[in-house]
């Protein structure tokens, strides 16, 4: 006999009653959403996507030929364009022809303005193709697959235009390939990586991830002390750089192109101070030299900014107060790494704190590559910073505050439990 519950019921049809019942559902029954109305397939977006940036590029560059010339000195508009477009090239890394002289060095204005637009286009063509793949919802591989496919064809379609813009120009040569495979790949990759939103710093070793931003950081500081030193030298010299100015720009037509040419290699020039607070200076041309130790100056160009540069001879004893920027730099890109290892001995601190700091400083000579140029001949060849003694300064400055702050950190800090 079956046992009778409080509610009346038996103990065996509670217990039947208690089953649970699956129901199998056919696969037509369940549809797979499509993607989203609106949105279009990977190549359309890659290709749109390098073609758009590659157009914006040259538009703005373009366009600040032309409002320079509608005042008119007589010019054909074809050659404003064609001085545009070798403008535009010149930020790429080409070998131009300026007012009949040759000219190879690259206005990092136009190449940062390059790098954002084409980082820009990249974004936004990865979230559409991730977004019209259904594949890419719950595949981490997919997902990756599908930014590389973006990047790789939007880099060949920038390259292709720069390319057949070059060939119509006559500025096609192999330092443009190579700057713009630099520029567009690496802007590319950063763009399809945040689009697509993949953590590439997951792939990494828990110790290692804290160095990309360490070292990001790092650049970050000596730039502004670079800037920080170019604008005081500028404003110490205001009236000798003004009057360079007034002997070269006529009239507020030309004021406004000098201004905008400046402004195109004010980067670049950058760049060049940060290699001289870091103690290895840069040269002005042939048998020149600009460093906080020795100032060695011939015949320079009537350029308004050559009028901010120190007198001929040794450096004032308040110049080297200035190596204290390299000291900062590895400083902070030591302790954005320690900091991530709270259970770190004083000599792994110290170890990893000098790692941070002698990347960082390889870093800089490899930027300072791409601010080297000519700006003319004869003298005027082999202008930017000293990429050999940067080489050596850079990683030596920043390695050994970094590891001086990794030890004294990890001395002061008893690791956690």
């Amino acid at each position: 006999m079956s046992k009778r519950t409080p509610r009346g019921g038996t103990t065996a049809h509670r217990r039947r009653s208690g089953r649970v019942r699956i129901h199998a559902q056919s696969p037509s029954d369940r549809r797979t959403p499509g993607p989203p109305e609106g949105l279009v397939g990977w190549v359309l977006a890659a290709a749109g996507a390098g073609a758009v940036a590659a157009a914006a590029g040259w538009i703005i560059i373009a366009g600040l030929s032309v409002i320079g010339w509608l005042p008119g000195d007589g010019a054909p508009l074809s050659a404003v364009f064609t001085l545009g477009s070798h403008l535009w090239l010149l930020g790429h890394g080409a070998h131009i022809s300026l007012a009949g002289l040759p000219v190879s060095l690259v206005p990092l204005g136009i190449s940062v303005l390059g790098w954002v637009i084409v980082r820009g286009a990249a974004g936004v063509a990865a979230r559409q193709a991730v977004l019209a793949d259904p594949r890419t919802r719950d595949s981490w591989r997919a997902r990756t697959a599908a930014a590389g496919r973006v990047a790789g064809l939007l880099v060949a379609t920038y390259l292709l235009i720069v390319v057949v813009v070059a060939a119509v120009t006559g500025a096609l040569g192999l330092r443009l390939l190579l700057g713009t495979l630099l520029l567009s790949g690496s802007a590319a990759v950063v763009g399809v990586v945040s689009g697509a939103g993949l953590d590439l710093l997951s792939l990494l070793p828990i110790w290692a991830r804290p160095i990309p931003r360490a070292v990001l950081a790092s650049q970050l500081v000596v730039l502004a002390g670079a800037a920080t030193a170019l604008t005081l030298s500028l404003a110490l010299n205001r009236e000798r750089v003004g009057d360079l100015e007034s002997q070269i720009a006529d009239g507020p037509t030309a004021v406004a192109g000098l201004t905008a040419l400046q402004l195109a290699f004010l980067p670049t020039l950058v760049v060049w101070a940060a290699s001289w607070v870091l103690g290895a200076g840069f040269s002005m041309g042939d048998g020149t030299i600009v460093s906080p130790a020795d100032t060695q100056l011939g015949l320079l160009p009537a350029v308004p900014i050559t009028g901010a540069l120190p007198p001929e001879g040794p450096g004032l004893s308040g110049y080297f107060a200035w190596l204290a920027v390299g000291v900062v730099a590895g400083a902070v890109a030591a302790a954005l790494v320690v900091r991530a290892r709270p259970r770190a001995r004083f000599d792994e601190t110290a170890l990893v704190g000098g790692l941070a700091g002698l990347l960082s400083g390889l870093v800089i000579p490899l930027i300072s590559l791409v601010a080297r140029g000519d700006f003319g001949s004869n003298r005027l060849v082999g202008l930017g910073p000293r990429v050999a003694d940067l080489l050596v300064v850079a990683p030596a400055l920043l390695g050994l505050s970094g590891m001086a702050v990794g030890l004294v950190w990890g001395l002061v800090r008893r690791p956690a439990p």
